[in-house]
């Protein structure tokens, strides 16, 4: 037995109910359709979305979470990484030497654990950071 359907199995053994939730005919239809496509069950698919909203969910806190831990200069720092300036750039706006803002942005970059601007940006891709910059 896989993963998903040891989810699924899990769910109906907790929840026992006759219906886990209703859809309506053109999200059943679609349903029917990816499970078709993948040539598996629709209740293959049902567990695999709901595991997959589960741990978007969880990285969407832990990451909530590592930018609650950054000071305010490497929040104002890496919300202007993420809009995509240069570490120069940044120095000029924020009036900072280029040294400086390479220090807040490698804080930064170990706090999220990624090791370059792009993991930073697609780590942060979700997320409106206008009021930082």
């Amino acid at each position: 037995m896989n993963s998903l359907q040891l989810i699924w199995s899990d769910l109906k053994d907790r929840f026992r109910p006759k219906r886990l939730f209703a859809l309506d005919v053109e999200s059943f239809e679609a349903l029917r359709l990816i499970a078709r496509q993948e040539k598996t069950h629709p209740r293959e698919v049902v567990a695999r979305l709901i595991q997959e909203a589960v741990e978007n969910r969880s990285l969407h806190h832990s990451v909530q979470a590592t930018w609650g831990t950054l000071s305010p200069r490497e929040k104002q720092v890496t919300a202007l990484i993420c809009s995509g300036l240069t570490s120069k750039q940044i120095a000029v706006r924020l009036q900072l030497s280029t040294a400086t803002v390479k220090t807040h942005a490698e804080n930064a970059f170990h706090k999220f654990r990624v090791r370059n601007r792009e993991a930073l940006r697609a780590m942060l891709s979700g997320f409106d950071l206008s009021q930082y910059e």
